[in-house]
């Protein structure tokens, strides 16, 4: 191979040259490219030329390809290198020493005569990227990486940084698709403009753009995609719909996130969920009703008006950050009422491990004693005050402001724990929501009645 400029002519979509350019050309402020969408967008191909091209122009760049084993019928990396990028552009494979580039099948490695590689990554078993975790990546590619743990994501990122003798400006590429095990983190983290990573940019493939999809096979949307049973996989399989998740516990009605004007005569309450590994949550929240021209009381209403949520705080620095946050808001909304009461997790109440008898403190102790006052709230059943979430939201009654971007997360990412009527704390967070249970349990009671509909709804408690 010569060190002679070459032209190749890449017959590519408008979407996939963006995420080429991005990965190649990007500044610094850049870190990690996300690309995907619907099944057969052209993620593979994308992510073959990405890696390729960034080897030849960058010497001595190293570059990682991950992706899991799922069944014998996976694209093999490999290939898709060798058939889709090498090949159709004329690069000879051979042996290194004679200018060409070598595929070491003992290794799964490409190398190249300027020195740069692509190391071929295959997970057969959860933990087998940790053996790639200690060594320096000029990029690391994702493929299929809504079937990874978003644990990779992080544990990886730590080993990306330039290699020894490389320009290339070291950065992730992401491909996937919606849904898998993965699907919620890369879409809080890489999809959504809310709440992704700094440093992130997302760009959405479509099957309906991917000519050369569409050229081998030209009915498969009809025969392969639109066919689908599941109408959840089918959105995320066609549209690429990320909001579209199979078990979706909660649905927000179109209404439900939005800005409300708030009466001077609202009463304010506050629920807590406490974490310090876990997240501290601290949501405000208003209550009234309606006045009717008759001057009865008409509709009820309950708003999520601010939260706090943020990780690692000493029990004192929680209530700093409460007390901070209700000040902002009493700057917000100079009529208010002071809060009726902060209803927190019941364990807030039980002795700190590790205090001695003489001195024994409580979480709401400490609080308190930084001015952060809070009651303990009832231990209802989850599932009740789960029902009675979203007994609320499909009457129109609670809404949430769009500036509490966790709370909104949380609720778009709960799903049923298989075999229960519970939300699944394994594979989505509930501090938020759990703070928001404590009030709208306690202000709407153990039995509630809809006045202008007498629908009735029962809360259950359990001891």
């Amino acid at each position: 191979m010569t060190n002679i400029p070459r032209q190749v002519h890449l017959r590519m979509t408008q979407e996939q040259r963006q995420a080429l350019q991005m990965f190649l050309y990007g500044d610094w402020h850049v870190r990690t490219i996300g690309f995907g969408g619907s099944r057969y967008g052209g993620k593979t191909y994308t992510g073959a030329h990405c890696l390729v091209y960034a080897a030849l122009m960058y010497p001595n760049s190293k570059h990682l390809a991950l992706r899991t084993v799922l069944s014998a019928s996976d694209l093999n990396l490999g290939e898709e290198i060798k058939k889709g990028v090498l090949e159709p552009n004329g690069f000879p494979m051979g042996a290194v020493r004679g200018g060409s580039i070598q595929f070491d099948i003992k290794k799964n490695q490409f190398k190249f005569p300027n020195g740069s590689l692509i190391q071929l990554g295959f997970c057969s078993k959860p933990n087998d990227y940790e053996q790639h975790v200690g060594t320096q990546w000029d990029s690391i590619w994702l493929e299929q990486a809504e079937h990874f743990p978003e644990r990779v994501y992080d544990d990886l990122g730590g080993s990306l940084r330039p290699s020894t003798g490389s320009k290339f400006q070291s950065r992730f590429l992401v491909t996937a698709n919606p849904g898998g095990v993965g699907g919620e983190w890369i879409q809080r983290r890489l999809f959504n403009p809310d709440t992704r990573d700094r440093g992130t940019i997302w760009i959405s493939s479509t099957i309906r753009k991917c000519v050369a999809t569409l050229e081998r096979d030209p009915g498969y949307i009809l025969k392969n995609l639109q066919n689908i049973g599941d109408p959840v996989r089918r959105k995320q399989w066609l549209e690429g719909d990320w909001d579209a998740k199979a078990g979706s516990y909660f649905r927000l009605m179109p209404d439900t996130v939005r800005q409300v004007p708030i009466p001077r005569w609202a009463d304010w309450y506050g629920g807590v969920d406490w974490g310090r590994d876990k997240p501290f949550a601290y949501l405000m929240i208003a209550h009234w009703h309606d006045i009717l021209p008759t001057g009865q009381a008409g509709k009820r209403h309950i708003h999520i008006v601010k939260e706090v949520y943020q990780r690692y705080l000493e029990i004192d620095t929680q209530a700093e950050y409460a007390n901070d946050a209700e000040q902002a808001l009493r700057r917000e909304y100079p009529a208010m009422h002071d809060l009726e009461i902060r209803y927190a997790d019941p364990s807030t109440s039980k002795p700190i491990e590790g205090e001695s008898t003489e001195q024994t403190r409580t979480i709401a102790s400490v609080w308190a004693k930084h001015g952060f006052i809070t009651y303990p709230s009832y231990r209802y059943s989850r599932v009740a005050r789960w029902e009675l979430i979203k007994y609320l939201i499909k009457r129109g009654i609670l809404t949430i402001d769009p500036e509490c971007r966790n709370l909104i997360r949380e609720f778009r990412s709960a799903v049923y724990k298989r075999e229960s009527e519970d939300l699944d704390q394994g594979r989505c967070d509930d501090h938020a929501l759990d703070a928001l249970a404590y009030v709208v349990c306690a202000v709407f009671g153990m039995e509630y009645v809809e006045e202008h509909t007498h629908e009735e709804f029962k809360l259950r408690m359990v001891s």
